[in-house]
């Protein structure tokens, strides 16, 4: 296993990339990874205030050797956001000093002669191999505005230093974040328009429905429809002439609609190729050959009712990589 590997982003997927290339043999040195602060991506960035919908019970089910990092936390309560990044840091710091890190962005990624040249600002790195886990960034809408962004619509100690109580602030979206904003702008007693796609306000995992909210979203969620918060208005994108009014009368907006993911350029054998188009099944990159996508911008897929939903979640991340990098181990024996 002497081929060199590159790691693109050192986020969630990164980190869970290199723990099972370590595992599955392949030595730290040969091992190159690329991300702009090793900080845990964009979780630990600028999400690390919030609760997230992993049980450490989930956590400790796929490391057991994380139960002993953090002996404070409950198994079957959910952790903070932050303790994912922490737990896969602490484990990869075993052997990380030993692999290349390279505190940087790429730029391009260029195939030719059986090789991935990574390209940065500054130099260029030869592997055999790509891992791209460069994850994405919030959606935005389009209408003029002023827009909160949504790392600081999910922190309520930074939200209440941008919010006005006079004014009236709309948020696009009542998923999982959307519904986690709605509370802090509630808590901070603000008028708040919440314009939702679905068919009903809120979709609940308890439902049935695969992507639907759960634990504290959950919770939250029924304190609304009981009618505890009468300073929010929960209007259906349908309702096109409501919607219209909650943008004239607002203020202020925060876009909780989900992320998109971030592009990279990729030039294979001198043709340009796009980076976002890849398999689930195999994980690899249309006609990028030995480059692999991972993690939020790449996610695997379920099939519940006929209809796809993609798999985003710590649990998933780990599964789709651990068994995409055991079938390429296999299939080289």
């Amino acid at each position: 296993m002497t081929e060199k590997r590159g790691i693109i982003g050192f986020g969630l997927s990164g980190m869970l990339t290199y723990l099972k290339l370590i595992k599955s043999g392949v030595s730290p040195s040969n091992i190159l990874i690329f991300d702009p602060d090793f900080i845990g991506g964009d979780l630990a960035r600028s999400y690390s205030s919030i609760e997230s919908n992993t049980t450490w019970k989930s956590v400790i089910d796929i490391f057991p050797e994380a139960e002993s990092l953090f002996p404070e936390l409950d198994k079957d309560k959910t952790t903070n956001i932050l303790y994912l990044p922490k737990v896969l840091d602490a484990l990869s710091s075993k052997t990380l000093n030993l692999s290349e890190l390279y505190p940087t962005f790429v730029s391009k990624l260029t195939y030719n002669c059986n090789r991935w040249t990574i390209e940065t600002l500054n130099e260029n790195h030869l592997v055999d191999i790509v891992y791209l886990c460069q994850g994405g960034q919030p959606k935005t809408q389009n209408i003029p505005g002023k827009w909160i962004p949504l790392s600081i619509g999910l922190d309520k100690d930074l939200l209440k230093r941008y919010v006005n109580p006079v004014n009236t602030y709309t948020v696009f979206g009542l998923s999982h974040s959307g519904t986690l904003i709605l509370k802090n702008l509630l808590d901070l007693d603000i008028h708040v328009n919440a314009i939702y796609k679905t068919p009903t306000p809120f979709q609940y995992s308890r439902d049935g429905f695969y992507s639907g909210i759960k634990q504290e979203s959950e919770k939250i969620a029924d304190s609304i429809l009981r009618g505890d918060y009468p300073k929010l208005k929960l209007i259906s994108s349908t309702d096109i002439d409501s919607v219209a009014r909650a943008i004239k009368k607002s203020s202020t907006f925060i876009s909780a609609t989900g992320f998109e993911p971030r592009r990279i350029e990729i030039i294979v054998e001198g043709s340009s190729k796009d980076s976002l188009k890849y398999s689930s099944e195999t994980a690899l990159i249309d006609e990028c050959p030995n480059c692999y996508g991972f993690g939020m911008a790449y996610p695997s897929f379920s099939i519940i009712n006929d209809k796809k939903h993609n798999d985003i979640s710590f649990s998933a991340f780990y599964r789709q990589i651990s068994r995409i990098i055991s079938q390429s181990f296999n299939n080289d024996n």
